[in-house]
């Protein structure tokens, strides 16, 4: 039987439309986090713009980094009652001034005290005026409105303040972490096995070759970081969750969900 080019081409094109569909960009939406974190997640949106994606980025309206207006995204500008400690200039040069003449002291278990009282009291601080930012985002209804017929397909979030991991929920999103770090230590230790006799741990300048000691050492760090970061910074963002979204979720599974 002869062939048909003319009638195969065509079978050939019609088959591909119907199981080829066109790729089109999503609608993101992005919590970041200013000062240094900024730099990373700015070139993410900057590739996810490229590959015709439409981001839009929540920011405060005193913002260091993050800039109202800028060629990759638009953004949803939010004023808050007091502009967040980290976007100051000075806050970053102050608190490494304190940390460095802490250090100075040596490795004492004094000093090292010191190191955690001085951490303390900055996270917390940033926690507490963080969280104004998700009280201002869901007490605004016209804007949560906004957010929600935006129609996102996702949200991209540094969860270093998890404000945005919240209002991912309530708006039923899937999440994206971009993560440096948290309050608990690197990225990793929430996502990742990261045993403490082999991943050292914020705050404790070591390898992954420890001594026994070394290792007792990195595991008391890495206990002081997560008490820091489960009794005095997620208790603050718990209260936002518990008071507009359900008491049912703990915020460590909101993170790895």
């Amino acid at each position: 039987m002869g062939s048909f080019p003319g009638v195969s081409l065509f079978l050939l094109g019609t088959t591909l439309s119907l199981t080829v569909s066109p790729v089109q960009g999503g609608k993101i939406l992005v919590f970041p986090v200013d000062g240094s974190h900024w730099l990373n997640m700015n070139l993410l949106i900057q590739s996810l713009h490229a590959k015709g994606h439409e981001v839009t980025v929540v920011r405060t309206a005193t913002s260091w980094y993050v800039k109202e207006e800028a060629p990759h995204y638009s953004s949803i500008t939010v004023t808050l009652p007091e502009a967040v400690c980290i976007e100051e200039q000075d806050f970053f040069v102050t608190f490494l001034v304190k940390i460095l003449e802490i250090q100075k002291q040596g490795t004492s278990f004094m000093a090292v005290l010191k190191f955690y009282w001085e951490v303390l009291g900055s996270v917390s601080k940033i926690y507490q005026q963080a969280s104004l930012l998700g009280v201002e985002i869901f007490e605004n209804k016209t804007l949560m409105s906004k957010i929600s017929d935006s129609n996102f397909d996702l949200v991209l979030l540094d969860p270093g303040l998890p404000v945005g991991v919240i209002v991912a929920h309530k708006l039923k999103l899937p999440v994206v972490f971009n993560v440096k770090c948290m309050t608990s230590g690197d990225g990793h230790f929430v996502i990742a096995p990261s045993p403490t006799s082999y991943v050292p741990t914020s705050g404790n300048a070591v390898s992954d070759k420890m001594t026994f000691f070394e290792r007792v050492k990195n595991t008391f760090h890495y206990f002081l970081n997560t008490c820091i970061d489960n009794n005095y910074c997620c208790i603050i963002i718990l209260l936002i969750q518990h008071h507009y979204i359900s008491a049912k979720y703990d915020l460590s599974l909101l993170l790895i969900v």
